[in-house]
Protein backbone atom coordinates (compact mmCIF):
# COMPACT_ATOMS: atom_id res chain seq x y z
CA UNK A 1 0.00 0.00 0.00
CA UNK A 2 1.62 3.17 -0.47
CA UNK A 3 1.35 6.30 1.56
CA UNK A 4 -1.34 7.82 -0.77
CA UNK A 5 -3.57 5.08 0.04
CA UNK A 6 -2.56 4.83 3.64
CA UNK A 7 -3.50 8.16 4.92
CA UNK A 8 -6.08 9.87 4.30
CA UNK A 9 -6.18 13.49 3.86
CA UNK A 10 -7.93 16.30 5.03
CA UNK A 11 -10.37 18.01 2.45
CA UNK A 12 -8.33 20.66 0.21
CA UNK A 13 -4.92 19.00 0.66
CA UNK A 14 -3.06 16.96 -1.48
CA UNK A 15 -0.37 14.52 -2.21
CA UNK A 16 2.57 15.70 -4.09
CA UNK A 17 6.07 14.90 -4.58
CA UNK A 18 9.16 17.38 -2.72
CA UNK A 19 10.53 17.71 -6.83
CA UNK A 20 7.06 19.32 -7.53
CA UNK A 21 7.52 21.83 -4.85
CA UNK A 22 10.80 22.98 -5.59
CA UNK A 23 12.86 24.94 -8.05
CA UNK A 24 15.60 23.26 -8.00
CA UNK A 25 17.03 20.15 -6.96
CA UNK A 26 21.14 20.74 -7.15
CA UNK A 27 24.58 18.96 -5.68
CA UNK A 28 27.07 21.23 -4.33
CA UNK A 29 30.03 22.44 -5.60
CA UNK A 30 33.63 20.70 -5.41
CA UNK A 31 36.42 22.75 -3.69
CA UNK A 32 38.93 22.46 -1.16
CA UNK A 33 37.95 24.46 1.87
CA UNK A 34 40.22 27.58 2.59
CA UNK A 35 40.33 29.13 6.03
CA UNK A 36 42.54 31.61 4.41
CA UNK A 37 39.21 32.75 2.43
CA UNK A 38 37.01 35.06 4.30
CA UNK A 39 34.05 35.01 1.55
CA UNK A 40 32.36 32.99 0.06
CA UNK A 41 31.68 30.66 3.11
CA UNK A 42 31.59 27.12 1.99
CA UNK A 43 28.71 25.11 4.18
CA UNK A 44 29.64 21.28 4.58
CA UNK A 45 28.02 18.47 5.95
CA UNK A 46 30.19 19.00 9.37
CA UNK A 47 29.45 22.24 10.18
CA UNK A 48 25.66 21.68 10.38
CA UNK A 49 25.51 20.60 14.14
CA UNK A 50 22.77 20.37 16.49
CA UNK A 51 20.54 21.55 14.12
CA UNK A 52 22.40 25.00 13.77
CA UNK A 53 25.49 26.77 12.31
CA UNK A 54 28.37 28.59 13.67
CA UNK A 55 29.40 30.94 10.01
CA UNK A 56 31.71 32.46 12.04
CA UNK A 57 33.36 29.27 11.86
CA UNK A 58 32.76 27.80 8.59
CA UNK A 59 35.43 28.12 6.10
CA UNK A 60 35.85 29.66 2.89
CA UNK A 61 36.52 28.86 -0.41
CA UNK A 62 37.99 29.72 -3.96
CA UNK A 63 35.43 29.62 -6.62
CA UNK A 64 34.78 31.93 -9.58
CA UNK A 65 32.09 34.47 -9.87
CA UNK A 66 29.82 32.50 -12.17
CA UNK A 67 30.27 29.47 -10.03
CA UNK A 68 29.35 30.96 -7.55
CA UNK A 69 25.81 32.27 -8.22
CA UNK A 70 24.89 28.78 -9.37
CA UNK A 71 25.74 27.75 -5.58
CA UNK A 72 24.86 30.72 -3.83
CA UNK A 73 22.24 30.25 -0.48
CA UNK A 74 19.82 32.30 -0.46
CA UNK A 75 17.30 32.26 2.59
CA UNK A 76 14.88 29.86 2.65
CA UNK A 77 16.91 27.25 0.93
CA UNK A 78 16.92 24.05 2.43
CA UNK A 79 20.11 21.86 2.23
CA UNK A 80 20.70 17.94 2.96
CA UNK A 81 23.02 15.78 3.98
CA UNK A 82 23.56 13.45 1.12
CA UNK A 83 25.42 10.85 2.54
CA UNK A 84 27.45 9.34 5.50
CA UNK A 85 26.20 9.03 9.33
CA UNK A 86 23.57 11.96 8.69
CA UNK A 87 21.94 11.41 5.47
CA UNK A 88 19.24 12.65 4.80
CA UNK A 89 19.37 15.31 7.76
CA UNK A 90 18.28 18.97 6.37
CA UNK A 91 18.92 22.16 7.67
CA UNK A 92 16.74 25.46 6.64
CA UNK A 93 18.79 28.97 5.78
CA UNK A 94 17.58 31.73 7.37
CA UNK A 95 19.68 35.11 6.50
CA UNK A 96 22.63 33.60 5.59
CA UNK A 97 26.36 35.89 5.02
CA UNK A 98 27.59 35.58 1.10
CA UNK A 99 27.85 31.73 0.92
CA UNK A 100 28.07 28.31 -1.31
CA UNK A 101 27.13 24.71 -0.15
CA UNK A 102 29.88 22.08 -0.46
CA UNK A 103 29.42 18.57 -2.88
CA UNK A 104 28.15 16.24 -0.07
CA UNK A 105 25.33 18.82 0.06
CA UNK A 106 21.78 18.57 -1.53
CA UNK A 107 20.57 22.42 -2.17
CA UNK A 108 16.52 22.61 -2.41
CA UNK A 109 15.17 25.70 -3.58
CA UNK A 110 11.15 25.65 -3.00
CA UNK A 111 8.69 27.56 -5.36
CA UNK A 112 5.50 28.75 -4.71
CA UNK A 113 3.43 26.48 -3.96
CA UNK A 114 5.08 25.63 -0.57
CA UNK A 115 6.82 27.26 2.15
CA UNK A 116 10.03 27.12 3.53
CA UNK A 117 9.09 26.96 7.54
CA UNK A 118 6.67 24.23 6.43
CA UNK A 119 8.13 22.25 4.12
CA UNK A 120 11.24 21.97 6.43
CA UNK A 121 8.89 20.89 9.79
CA UNK A 122 7.89 17.89 7.09
CA UNK A 123 11.75 17.33 6.51
CA UNK A 124 11.80 16.43 10.64
CA UNK A 125 8.44 14.10 10.18
CA UNK A 126 8.72 10.35 10.39
CA UNK A 127 6.74 10.53 7.15
CA UNK A 128 9.57 11.75 5.60
CA UNK A 129 11.93 10.10 7.20
CA UNK A 130 10.29 6.05 6.95
CA UNK A 131 10.25 7.14 2.96
CA UNK A 132 14.46 8.29 3.23
CA UNK A 133 15.40 4.86 4.48
CA UNK A 134 13.46 3.38 2.41
CA UNK A 135 14.44 4.25 -0.62
CA UNK A 136 18.21 5.20 0.49
CA UNK A 137 20.79 3.35 -0.97
CA UNK A 138 22.81 0.90 0.79
CA UNK A 139 26.27 0.01 1.64
CA UNK A 140 28.52 0.99 4.87
CA UNK A 141 27.34 4.81 3.64
CA UNK A 142 24.34 4.82 3.15
CA UNK A 143 23.08 7.66 0.77
CA UNK A 144 20.27 9.80 -1.05
CA UNK A 145 20.57 11.55 -4.39
CA UNK A 146 18.57 14.48 -5.71
CA UNK A 147 15.95 11.91 -7.96
CA UNK A 148 15.22 9.84 -4.51
CA UNK A 149 14.77 13.64 -2.83
CA UNK A 150 12.60 14.63 -5.78
CA UNK A 151 10.61 11.42 -5.49
CA UNK A 152 9.53 11.33 -2.32
CA UNK A 153 5.44 12.44 -1.14
CA UNK A 154 4.59 14.77 1.40
CA UNK A 155 1.03 16.28 2.24
CA UNK A 156 0.16 19.67 0.94
CA UNK A 157 -2.24 21.64 2.45
CA UNK A 158 -3.13 25.35 1.01
CA UNK A 159 -0.82 28.01 1.47
CA UNK A 160 -2.64 29.81 4.31
CA UNK A 161 -2.76 26.32 6.32
CA UNK A 162 0.53 25.80 5.80
CA UNK A 163 1.60 28.76 7.23
CA UNK A 164 -0.79 28.14 10.22
CA UNK A 165 0.85 24.76 10.80
CA UNK A 166 4.31 25.91 10.63
CA UNK A 167 3.43 28.58 13.47
CA UNK A 168 2.01 26.19 15.68
CA UNK A 169 4.51 23.58 15.45
CA UNK A 170 7.48 26.31 15.60
CA UNK A 171 5.66 28.05 19.20
CA UNK A 172 5.27 24.44 20.11
CA UNK A 173 8.68 23.05 19.40
CA UNK A 174 10.18 26.15 21.86
CA UNK A 175 7.92 24.85 24.32
CA UNK A 176 8.78 20.92 23.98
CA UNK A 177 12.99 22.50 24.13
CA UNK A 178 12.16 24.18 27.20
CA UNK A 179 10.56 21.44 28.91
CA UNK A 180 13.34 19.51 27.77
CA UNK A 181 16.13 22.12 29.35
CA UNK A 182 14.15 21.87 31.87
CA UNK A 183 13.58 18.22 32.59
CA UNK A 184 17.44 17.69 32.15
CA UNK A 185 18.46 20.19 34.42
CA UNK A 186 16.55 18.44 36.96
CA UNK A 187 17.85 15.24 36.22
CA UNK A 188 21.37 16.50 36.20
CA UNK A 189 20.83 17.62 39.74
CA UNK A 190 18.85 14.13 40.91
CA UNK A 191 22.55 12.50 39.79
CA UNK A 192 24.23 14.62 41.67
CA UNK A 193 22.21 13.85 44.83
CA UNK A 194 24.36 10.77 46.05
CA UNK A 195 27.63 12.83 45.99
CA UNK A 196 26.13 15.57 47.85
CA UNK A 197 25.18 12.91 50.36
CA UNK A 198 28.64 11.63 51.14
CA UNK A 199 29.45 15.28 51.00
CA UNK A 200 27.27 15.61 53.95
CA UNK A 201 28.54 13.25 55.46
CA UNK A 202 32.18 13.08 55.12
CA UNK A 203 32.45 17.10 55.45
CA UNK A 204 29.99 17.49 58.89
CA UNK A 205 31.14 19.42 62.10
CA UNK A 206 30.64 15.91 63.10
CA UNK A 207 32.96 14.39 61.06
CA UNK A 208 35.65 16.70 61.94
CA UNK A 209 36.00 14.95 65.36
CA UNK A 210 36.15 11.60 63.91
CA UNK A 211 39.64 9.85 64.36
CA UNK A 212 41.14 9.55 60.93
CA UNK A 213 43.00 6.53 60.05
CA UNK A 214 44.79 4.83 57.14
CA UNK A 215 42.05 2.45 55.11
CA UNK A 216 44.94 0.12 55.84
CA UNK A 217 44.41 -0.23 59.60
CA UNK A 218 41.15 -1.96 59.15
CA UNK A 219 41.15 -3.30 55.52
CA UNK A 220 43.86 -5.07 53.58
CA UNK A 221 43.17 -5.07 49.62
CA UNK A 222 44.06 -8.37 47.91
CA UNK A 223 45.06 -8.43 44.31
CA UNK A 224 43.86 -11.04 41.95
CA UNK A 225 45.31 -14.28 40.75
CA UNK A 226 47.41 -14.06 37.17
CA UNK A 227 45.25 -16.77 36.04
CA UNK A 228 46.71 -17.82 32.07
CA UNK A 229 44.62 -17.32 29.56
CA UNK A 230 45.50 -20.69 27.96
CA UNK A 231 43.70 -22.11 31.01
CA UNK A 232 40.39 -20.45 29.68
CA UNK A 233 37.69 -22.31 29.17
CA UNK A 234 33.99 -22.09 27.59
CA UNK A 235 32.48 -22.55 30.62
CA UNK A 236 33.06 -23.09 34.46
CA UNK A 237 33.94 -20.59 36.51
CA UNK A 238 33.71 -17.20 35.93
CA UNK A 239 37.03 -14.88 36.48
CA UNK A 240 36.31 -11.61 38.14
CA UNK A 241 38.24 -9.07 35.65
CA UNK A 242 38.24 -5.44 35.82
CA UNK A 243 36.19 -5.47 32.09
CA UNK A 244 33.46 -6.71 34.68
CA UNK A 245 34.06 -4.02 37.36
CA UNK A 246 31.54 -0.91 36.41
CA UNK A 247 29.64 1.50 38.97
CA UNK A 248 27.99 -0.12 41.48
CA UNK A 249 27.68 -3.03 40.05
CA UNK A 250 29.24 -6.24 38.03
CA UNK A 251 28.23 -6.78 34.32
CA UNK A 252 29.23 -10.37 33.09
CA UNK A 253 28.59 -10.38 29.00
CA UNK A 254 32.54 -9.34 28.94
CA UNK A 255 33.20 -12.89 30.57
CA UNK A 256 36.33 -15.64 30.77
CA UNK A 257 35.84 -19.00 32.44
CA UNK A 258 38.33 -21.28 34.40
CA UNK A 259 37.06 -25.26 34.40
CA UNK A 260 35.23 -26.51 37.36
CA UNK A 261 37.71 -28.50 38.17
CA UNK A 262 40.59 -26.19 38.97
CA UNK A 263 37.78 -24.50 41.80
CA UNK A 264 39.79 -26.31 44.62
CA UNK A 265 43.31 -24.68 43.58
CA UNK A 266 42.79 -20.91 44.34
CA UNK A 267 40.63 -21.12 48.06
CA UNK A 268 41.96 -17.84 48.57
CA UNK A 269 40.84 -16.12 44.98
CA UNK A 270 37.33 -17.48 45.56
CA UNK A 271 34.68 -14.65 45.97
CA UNK A 272 31.66 -14.15 48.77
CA UNK A 273 28.20 -12.51 48.88
CA UNK A 274 29.17 -8.42 49.94
CA UNK A 275 32.66 -8.41 49.07
CA UNK A 276 33.91 -4.83 47.77
CA UNK A 277 35.86 -4.92 44.47
CA UNK A 278 37.84 -2.31 43.25
CA UNK A 279 39.03 -1.90 39.40
CA UNK A 280 43.02 -1.66 40.31
CA UNK A 281 43.51 -0.58 36.24
CA UNK A 282 41.91 2.73 35.44
CA UNK A 283 40.09 2.96 38.52
CA UNK A 284 38.07 6.06 37.23
CA UNK A 285 36.65 6.68 33.60
CA UNK A 286 33.84 8.83 32.69
CA UNK A 287 30.79 7.64 34.01
CA UNK A 288 32.73 7.37 37.97
CA UNK A 289 34.87 5.11 40.03
CA UNK A 290 34.79 1.30 39.70
CA UNK A 291 34.07 -0.43 42.53
CA UNK A 292 31.07 -2.94 43.28
CA UNK A 293 29.76 -5.07 45.52
CA UNK A 294 28.69 -8.85 44.85
CA UNK A 295 25.58 -10.44 44.73
CA UNK A 296 24.21 -13.96 45.20
CA UNK A 297 23.92 -13.62 41.23
CA UNK A 298 27.67 -13.01 40.60
CA UNK A 299 28.81 -16.17 42.19
CA UNK A 300 30.54 -18.42 42.15
CA UNK A 301 33.38 -16.65 40.74
CA UNK A 302 37.23 -16.06 41.12
CA UNK A 303 39.13 -12.77 41.47
CA UNK A 304 42.01 -12.51 38.24
CA UNK A 305 44.60 -9.44 38.78
CA UNK A 306 44.11 -5.98 38.48
CA UNK A 307 40.97 -5.81 40.87
CA UNK A 308 40.83 -5.41 44.29
CA UNK A 309 39.31 -7.39 46.65
CA UNK A 310 38.78 -5.35 50.62
CA UNK A 311 39.12 -8.11 53.15
CA UNK A 312 38.32 -5.82 56.29
CA UNK A 313 38.50 -6.03 59.95
CA UNK A 314 36.88 -5.76 63.18
CA UNK A 315 36.44 -1.50 63.97
CA UNK A 316 35.15 -1.19 60.17
CA UNK A 317 31.50 -1.65 59.24
CA UNK A 318 31.67 -3.04 55.46
CA UNK A 319 28.48 -0.92 54.26
CA UNK A 320 30.58 2.02 56.08
CA UNK A 321 33.50 1.36 53.76
CA UNK A 322 31.32 1.01 50.73
CA UNK A 323 29.86 4.54 51.09
CA UNK A 324 33.55 6.20 51.71
CA UNK A 325 35.04 4.11 48.17
CA UNK A 326 32.25 6.00 46.61
CA UNK A 327 32.68 9.35 48.50
CA UNK A 328 34.25 12.00 46.51
CA UNK A 329 37.41 12.57 48.93
CA UNK A 330 38.09 8.80 48.19
CA UNK A 331 37.92 9.50 44.46
CA UNK A 332 39.91 12.45 44.82
CA UNK A 333 42.84 10.73 46.11
CA UNK A 334 42.43 8.50 43.16
CA UNK A 335 42.26 10.21 40.16
CA UNK A 336 45.01 12.41 40.65
CA UNK A 337 45.44 15.09 43.95
CA UNK A 338 48.35 12.82 44.79
CA UNK A 339 49.94 11.83 41.49
CA UNK A 340 51.57 8.65 43.12
CA UNK A 341 47.69 7.26 43.50
CA UNK A 342 46.80 8.76 39.53
CA UNK A 343 45.54 6.12 36.66
CA UNK A 344 45.88 4.22 34.77
CA UNK A 345 46.54 2.24 37.52
CA UNK A 346 46.64 1.99 41.56
CA UNK A 347 48.18 -0.28 44.10
CA UNK A 348 46.71 -2.15 47.29
CA UNK A 349 49.27 -0.57 49.30
CA UNK A 350 48.27 2.81 47.82
CA UNK A 351 44.80 2.13 48.67
CA UNK A 352 45.59 1.43 52.04
CA UNK A 353 47.35 4.14 52.46
CA UNK A 354 44.42 6.60 51.86
CA UNK A 355 43.10 8.42 54.99
CA UNK A 356 39.34 7.22 56.02
CA UNK A 357 37.36 8.86 59.04
CA UNK A 358 36.15 6.24 61.52
CA UNK A 359 33.45 7.27 63.35
CA UNK A 360 31.94 4.11 66.41
CA UNK A 361 30.69 1.23 64.68
CA UNK A 362 27.18 1.81 65.70
CA UNK A 363 27.67 5.31 64.10
CA UNK A 364 29.16 3.58 60.74
CA UNK A 365 25.96 1.31 60.82
CA UNK A 366 23.38 4.23 61.24
CA UNK A 367 25.24 6.41 58.50
CA UNK A 368 25.05 3.53 56.15
CA UNK A 369 21.26 2.86 57.09
CA UNK A 370 20.63 6.75 56.30
CA UNK A 371 22.45 6.59 53.01
CA UNK A 372 21.05 3.25 52.11
CA UNK A 373 17.41 4.77 52.43
CA UNK A 374 18.34 8.43 50.80
CA UNK A 375 19.72 5.93 48.18
CA UNK A 376 16.10 4.46 47.32
CA UNK A 377 14.70 7.92 47.06
CA UNK A 378 17.09 9.41 44.57
CA UNK A 379 16.74 6.04 42.45
CA UNK A 380 12.95 6.39 42.33
CA UNK A 381 13.27 10.16 41.87
CA UNK A 382 15.82 9.76 39.20
CA UNK A 383 13.59 7.19 37.25
CA UNK A 384 10.17 9.33 37.52
CA UNK A 385 12.68 12.40 35.68
CA UNK A 386 14.05 9.97 33.29
CA UNK A 387 10.30 8.64 32.20
CA UNK A 388 9.65 12.42 32.19
CA UNK A 389 12.78 13.20 29.76
CA UNK A 390 11.58 10.17 27.83
CA UNK A 391 8.40 11.39 27.14
CA UNK A 392 9.05 15.35 26.23
CA UNK A 393 11.69 13.78 23.77
CA UNK A 394 8.77 12.13 22.15
CA UNK A 395 6.82 14.91 21.97
CA UNK A 396 7.94 16.35 18.68
CA UNK A 397 7.48 13.34 16.78
CA UNK A 398 3.97 13.31 18.22
CA UNK A 399 3.51 16.82 17.03
CA UNK A 400 4.54 16.40 13.80
CA UNK A 401 2.73 12.94 13.24
CA UNK A 402 -0.78 15.10 14.07
CA UNK A 403 0.37 18.25 11.78
CA UNK A 404 0.87 16.32 8.66
CA UNK A 405 -2.21 13.92 9.50
CA UNK A 406 -4.57 17.24 9.65
CA UNK A 407 -5.00 17.28 13.41
CA UNK A 408 -2.94 19.88 14.80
Amino acid sequence: MSIDEAQKLPAEWRWATVGAVCTSLDYGYTASADFAVSEPKFLRITDIQDGSVRWDSVPGCKITEPDEEANRLHDGDIVFARTGGTTGKSYLIRKPPRAVFASYLIRLRPNVLVTSDFLYMFFQSDLYWAQVWANARGGAQPNVNATILGSLSLPLPPLPEQKRIAAILTEKMVSVEKAQAAAEARLKAAKELPAAYLREVFESEEAKGWPVKKIGAFAKVQSGYAFKSEWFAKSGIRLLRNANVFQGYLDWKDVVHLPEDRLHEFPSYEMFEGDIVLSLDRPWVSNGLKVARLTDKDLPCLLLQRVGRFSINDGLDPDYLFIFVNSPGFIDEITGHDQSLGVPHVSPKQIEAIDIPVPPTARQQEIAQELRLKKVTTVSITKMLEDELTAISRMPAILLRQAFQGEL
